[in-house]
C-alpha cells in the first residue's frame, strides 16, 4: 500500500506519526479528495471509531490492541501498553527499549 494510502492507524503503528497527530491527520482529510470516510481515513473500525470519538485518549488503547493483535473491546486499559511521556506531552511506547524476557 503506498504511503498516501495508509490509514492512520497503520502510519502510527509503523512509525510515521505519532498518535497526537491526528488533527493534522484530519485536517489533511478534509483538505484533500480521498473519497473514504473519516473512519475508514483513520483506519478505525466502527467500535474503534465511536470509542474515539466520545474520548480521544482512547486512541492509546486502540494503537495497543492493534500492535498486540488483540481485539479492542472498547474497555479502557484493556491492552497494556508500554508507555512512557515524552517532553512535548505524548506518550510513546518504551516496550522496544526493554529487554525481551
Amino acid at each position: 500500500m503506498s504511503v498516501d494510502h495508509q490509514t492512520f492507524v497503520e502510519r502510527c503503528l509503523s512509525g510515521q506519526v505519532l498518535a497526537n497527530e491526528v488533527d493534522d491527520v484530519i485536517d489533511a482529510w478534509h483538505d484533500g479528495d480521498d473519497p473514504r470516510t473519516l473512519r475508514e481515513f483513520l483506519g478505525f473500525n466502527e467500535l474503534e471509531y465511536t470509542c474515539w470519538m466520545k474520548d480521544a485518549s482512547c486512541v492509546y488503547d486502540i494503537l495497543a490492541c492493534r500492535n498486540e493483535n488483540r481485539p479492542f473491546t472498547g474497555e479502557r486499559e484493556e491492552c497494556q501498553w508500554g508507555m512512557a511521556a515524552r517532553g512535548d506531552g505524548e506518550m510513546v511506547d518504551i516496550s522496544a527499549w526493554l529487554p525481551k524476557e
